[in-house]
């Protein structure tokens, strides 16, 4: 009780200092600002809350489509033409044969027949 009271005056006679010297003519600048406040957190309703601004111009409705893209052109190249190399003495393809006297004749290579 006693803390209570000492506090209770010491807050009077504080307020009434700052009151007094407010009141004493003196420099226009000086200014003293003094706020009390009593209570609590305030929980109640929130203000009314105005959204998000609208959009100025919609988007298109279909959306937007993408860029286009750019495919080089397709250029098909022919396999070169393969070879085998045939003796015709002794008889027999490269690598079979591995020495040919009269020299090797190039023969279109053909795949194996194949088989059904």
């Amino acid at each position: 009780m006693m803390f209570n009271r000492f506090a209770l005056k010491s807050a009077l006679v504080l307020s009434g200092l700052i009151f007094a010297a407010m009141a004493v003519p003196g420099a226009a600048e000086a200014r003293v600002f003094v706020d009390i406040g009593i209570g609590g957190p305030f929980y109640g309703p929130a203000p009314y809350y105005y959204g998000p601004p609208a959009l100025i111009y919609a988007p298109p409705a279909g959306g937007y489509a993408p860029p286009p893209a750019y495919q080089p052109p397709v250029t098909y190249m022919s396999q070169p033409q393969q070879y085998w190399y045939y003796c015709d003495d002794p008889r027999g393809y490269y690598p079979n044969v591995g020495v040919c006297p009269q020299g090797w004749r190039a023969v279109p290579a053909t795949p194996a027949p194949s088989e059904k």
